[in-house]
């Protein structure tokens, strides 16, 4: 029986059962999250040459594609939680809890860093900035704006505050809320695009820095709608079982290489195909959301990879990883580190150096500052709502 949610006759069917498999089924996300995660840090890798895997393999623009997996994921555990447990006030105290301990410990460290080391250097290079001095932190620590790697975080929390409205709305209208948002979401994902792209001016987004914030809602949007139909799949996806576990693997595989060969600079012998394809959210939106209902399916091929343990570690520590992996990068450029006990080029090393290294700092991250918070605001309030972030923002 679901929990948290009354019967509201045809909008029964708006409950979702709370059950040890769906929470399994959920838990298997975090090797999809460990998808985005990696997605990301192959493209910081490659911003300078001394991690970059090779000279020909240049990961520009990925991350991205990664940031919709991750914000996708992210509205859709949030709004599988409004589904089951309701909405409290404590939800918001919740969202802040989760995002900030790890956020402000990030702002602030960096803060004392560039006061030391004074105007731009090459730590600008390396998506660990924010601009403005201590006004620019205050802006930063209030969720108003993010520089570069802290871009996603005040996407992040401005979707925290209107879920709770989508939510309502989606209770209250059932499908037909369904249908409009899915309007919504495709009519600003084409404009997003076509401003984005150029081809037309830009009259919205930049004019309102609350409304730039929400230049990724269709994506989130996605991620709302998923909740709603995910639980009203499983008869449609059990008769074509087979069909759709085959088709969610080659649409995978086919999405990362395909983003890779043409929305990359330069990817072995591809160059330049169509790199704005990583403005086109409608496109990652409607392929990550196919994946995900199949995992959540029991794809009987994706999810016993996405099980591995340390897959399903590297996601549930996305939030750690999408911070701290730049912070490695740094620390590691300023150690003389020497090879010559191998006989591998230098930055095959320093990329699996870093990889390990950014492992290991955010399993401390993650248990030592996360999770206590986690477990905080599971204490107060139970049912334990399931952990999500983006950059998850990234969770």
């Amino acid at each position: 029986m679901a929990t948290g949610v009354k019967n509201y006759g045809a909008k029964a069917a708006f409950q979702i059962e709370d059950t040890t498999y769906n929470r399994n089924r959920r838990a298997i996300l975090d090797g999809l999250r460990a998808i985005a995660v990696l997605l990301v840090f192959l493209e910081h890798s490659t911003i300078g040459h001394e991690f970059m895997i090779r000279r020909d393999m240049d990961f520009a623009g990925v991350g991205r594609a990664g940031v919709f997996l991750f914000f996708i994921l992210s509205a859709y555990l949030l709004t599988t939680s409004l589904i089951q447990s309701g909405f409290t006030f404590t939800y918001f105290t919740r969202r802040f809890l989760r995002i900030a301990p790890l956020y402000y410990s990030v702002l602030f460290g960096l803060f004392i860093y560039q006061s030391i080391i004074g105007g731009p250097d090459h730590y600008r290079w390396w998506m660990l900035h924010y601009d403005g001095g201590t006004q620019g932190l205050f802006d930063h620590l209030l969720f108003r704006k993010g520089n570069f790697l802290f871009w996603t975080i005040p996407v992040e929390v401005h979707f925290y505050i209107l879920l709770p409205l989508l939510w309502l709305f989606l209770k209250r209208f059932g499908r037909v809320a369904a249908r409009l948002l899915l309007v919504f979401a495709i009519a600003f994902g084409v404009a997003a695009y076509l401003v984005n792209t150029r081809a037309i001016e830009d009259i919205i987004f930049t004019h309102t820095p609350f409304v730039n914030s929400l230049s990724s809602y269709d994506v989130f949007t996605f991620g709302v709608l998923l909740a709603w139909y995910a639980p009203r799949s499983e008869f449609f996806y059990k008769r074509y079982r087979r069909l759709f576990d085959l088709g969610a693997c080659v649409l995978l595989v086919s999405t990362i290489v395909i983003t890779f060969c043409v929305a990359t600079p330069h990817f072995l012998w591809f160059k330049l195909v169509h790199p704005q394809l990583i403005y086109n959210s409608l496109f990652f939106s409607a392929a990550w959301s196919a994946i995900i209902i199949s995992v959540l399916n029991g794809n009987r091929y994706l999810n016993p990879v996405l099980n591995f343990r340390w897959v399903r570690t590297i996601g549930a520590c996305g939030f750690s990883w999408y911070l701290l992996h730049v912070v490695v990068f740094k620390l590691l450029l300023q150690v003389p580190l020497t090879y010559t006990f191998v006989n591998l080029n230098r930055s095959y090393i320093n990329f699996a150096i870093s990889l390990v290294c950014t492992y290991l700092l955010c399993r401390l991250t993650y248990a030592f500052i996360e999770k206590p918070f986690m477990k905080l605001f599971q204490v107060q309030n139970k049912p334990a709502e399931v952990s999500s972030t983006v950059f998850a923002v990234a969770r």
